[in-house]
């Protein structure tokens, strides 16, 4: 026994640097979006051929290609394996970084914005994630995930004025592409390349099977509700950010940005490490997600009505920070435990295709509004952020959803056919899958699951 965990050792030792790369690689990117964030909408504004259209364009383009190509992105993971799309997605954010750091009209500025966001990868990130982590470790994984993902986020708010201060804000576009093309160079030499996963054989072999599962993800209400929710977040987010350095620009200097960002971070932080200890105790993810979305909700009426002023806009950031840290990593880890494992990637893609799409959509209302009617923009983006309090519904079966993986063997097409008919017609059954190392995965609700008669099926076929 001491010589088998012996000789485990070394396995784990490789995955745990394999999935550190993976949050290194998810937390790079939006590292190098949050570094620009502060200073984004003045530079831009400042171009030549500017608007505030124009300049909410720019802040939020980014979210439009992000959205059109997610769930291509993750369906050609699920399909041709996903370290090649990764590695592509990354040279594609690098170029688009390029193209940033050389314009010199807002023109420019978009294209290069438009580019970086046609290098979606998130879904295959979480997905990569996903696939190289067991059920038990799962959650922890996304967890630290969430967690890195906020400070990255509040260390590129907090360091980037600085570096742009220091350094001007293309040199910081030009850091970020090549950081990014070094990342794309190592996913490749360092990641595995994993067994691909398909559904389950059936007897039925009906066209365009594949395309009815992609689909399918949209007629599930929870994570459909997951995906306007992020959308949402996301709308909000963006819209602060083409709005609030506009008001910060007038009350503080760039080199002091940072000092106003701090305490905004330090809150979130802090509030999202409190959060996930409580949700180890009480696992009502329903609740967790009502409580934030009323921080959020609040904090952005507050943000965006609030007089052009260090404190009451710094005062209404930290209510927003508070609940958006809290949702950052808990709407993704509940998506990635809902979605069927056999479309895991597609799935993830339709998620962060809501999540970039709300930033498209809010850089550009925020963009069209801000002069003409700051507080037409206050209630619209507030009053969306609220009704997203009532997107809840049907969250807290996640806590009772799981996925059983078990060696199958070989077998025949029909064979697995007829066991996986059997195993769908179980009660607390979601979905059967298998992978090319003849892996089963069974996703249940334990709820539901008498696991005894499930693995008497396998272990007697």
């Amino acid at each position: 026994m001491a010589a088998a965990s012996a000789a485990l050792a070394p396995a784990r030792g490789i995955l745990r640097a394999q999935l550190l790369l993976l949050f290194f690689l998810y937390c790079l990117r939006l590292l190098s979006l949050s570094l620009v964030l502060p200073m984004l909408s003045p530079y831009a504004l400042d171009m030549r051929h500017s608007t505030a259209a124009l300049t909410g364009l720019a802040v939020g383009v980014y979210g439009l290609t992000q959205g059109l190509f997610q769930v291509p992105f993750g369906a050609a993971s699920d399909r041709f394996g996903r370290r090649a799309v990764l590695a592509a997605g990354l040279v594609v954010f690098a170029v688009g970084c390029a193209v940033c750091a050389s314009a010199r009209d807002i023109f420019a500025l978009i294209a290069g914005r438009f580019l970086q966001g046609a290098g979606a990868v998130a879904s295959t990130l979480l997905a990569y994630v996903a696939d190289l982590t067991d059920e038990e470790s799962r959650p922890q994984a996304m967890a630290w995930l969430g967690t890195l993902v906020g400070v990255s986020f509040g260390v590129g708010v907090v360091t980037g004025p600085v570096l742009a201060h220091n350094f001007s804000l293309p040199a910081v576009f030009w850091g970020s592409g090549l950081v990014c093309a070094v990342g794309a160079l190592t996913a490749m030499v360092c990641l595995p390349e994993l067994p691909r996963m398909r559904q389950a054989a059936s007897h039925h072999r009906r066209g365009g099977e594949g395309l009815r599962q992609y689909l399918a993800v949209l007629h599930e209400p929870p994570l459909a509700r997951l995906a306007c929710q992020v959308f949402l977040l996301h709308f909000t987010l963006t819209a602060l950010f083409v709005v609030v350095p506009l008001r910060l620009s007038r009350a503080v200097l760039q080199r002091d940005l940072w000092q106003a960002y701090l305490p905004i971070i330090l809150a979130g932080l802090l509030v999202m490490f409190l959060a996930t200890a409580l949700q180890r105790r009480f696992p009502r993810p329903d609740l967790f997600v009502f409580g934030a979305w009323a921080a959020v909700a609040a904090g952005t009426y507050l943000a965006l009505n609030a007089p052009a002023r260090r404190g009451p806009v710094i005062t209404a950031l930290v209510l927003f920070v508070a609940g958006f840290a809290v949702l950052e990593p808990l709407l993704p880890s509940l998506f990635t435990r809902i979605a069927r494992t056999s479309i895991r990637g597609a799935a993830l893609g339709l998620f962060n295709s809501g999540q970039f799409m709300g930033a498209f959509l809010g850089g550009l209302t925020a963009g069209a509004l801000v002069v003409k009617a700051p507080h037409t923009l206050a209630l619209v983006v507030g009053g969306l952020a609220a009704v997203s309090v009532f997107l809840n519904r049907g969250l807290r079966q996640a806590a009772h959803l799981k996925v059983l993986q078990f060696g199958l063997g070989r077998l025949s097409h029909a064979e697995e056919a007829t066991l996986a008919e059997r195993l769908r017609g179980l009660p607390g059954v979601r979905d059967v899958s298998v992978d090319a190392r003849d892996q089963l995965w069974v996703q249940c609700d334990t709820r539901h699951l008498d696991e005894e008669r499930l693995r008497e099926m396998v272990g007697g076929r």
